[in-house]
């Protein structure tokens, strides 16, 4: 597994200098959620595995002859205990597809914000170690306080205390070097919303593995088939209707 993360870096650096001559923004995009669907490996290697050992809940014994002591239940109060169980697992499966299709869409527009400024790295790159690393923790923090209902300690506010006096020298140091105020102000409000997009994409992934019970692979596997899926489309009506802003087929 070690060696696993070295061995294809170094296969996409020979693949990209042998076939992907021009880069653009909307095919990096496209390759990101693709990448998601290959974890399907991993959900079926997980499945293989446990189709011996799985657990089989317990289910209400029906049969008088079972000399164990059970909770006796009649054929009306076994058909309502089932219809309930079905309406529950029903609204459980629409909630999960919901928040799914919650989390494809906020994925989605994280990088279609980089998309969309994709010249940010070159104007706004300065930044991204000092006002971007302290919006991501602001925002970490609010949705987990928020959303997953996460305490902080004092352990957690000492370590923020220090990282942010570091930020702040950073801060101060590059403002003083830049010496542009729009380009700093224009950063600001870049990094605010680059913060955001993503620090809600990953705390809401949280909310939907601990509410579901569902495995970090099998949404990264939806999440992956849907955005692949609209990227596709969308490309497609671009390659026929507009070269210039395709980037996947093209």
């Amino acid at each position: 597994i070690i060696l696993i993360f070295p061995a294809f870096r170094r296969l996409e650096d020979y693949t990209k200098q042998l076939y992907i001559t021009e880069e653009n923004a909307l095919f990096k995009t496209f390759r990101y959620f693709l990448c998601h669907i290959f974890a399907v490996i991993i959900i079926l290697i997980s499945y293989k595995k446990d189709e011996k050992g799985i657990i089989v809940p317990l289910e209400i014994s029906r049969e008088d002859s079972d000399p164990s002591p059970k909770i006796s239940f009649n054929s009306f109060m076994i058909n309502e205990i089932d219809e309930l169980k079905r309406k529950n697992i029903k609204k459980r499966k629409l909630k999960s597809t919901i928040s799914l299709l919650i989390l494809s869409a906020n994925g989605l527009l994280c990088y279609l914000y980089r998309l969309f400024f994709n010249y940010a790295d070159k104007y706004f790159g300065f930044g991204k170690q000092s006002i971007g690393i302290f919006f991501d923790i602001c925002f970490y923090i609010f949705f987990s306080y928020f959303i997953l209902n996460q305490k902080l300690y004092k352990h957690n506010w000492t370590s923020l205390g220090i990282i942010s006096f570091i930020i702040l020298i950073l801060i101060i140091i590059t403002t003083i070097s830049i010496k542009d105020t729009n380009q700093i102000i224009i950063s600001i409000g870049y990094y605010f919303f680059y913060s955001l997009f993503f620090s809600l994409y990953d705390v809401l992934g949280k909310k939907y593995m601990v509410y579901f019970y569902n495995t970090p692979y099998f949404m990264i596997f939806i999440i992956g088939i849907i955005n692949v899926f609209l990227l596709l489309v969308f490309d497609l009506f671009a390659y026929f209707f507009n070269r210039e802003i395709s980037g996947i087929i093209i």
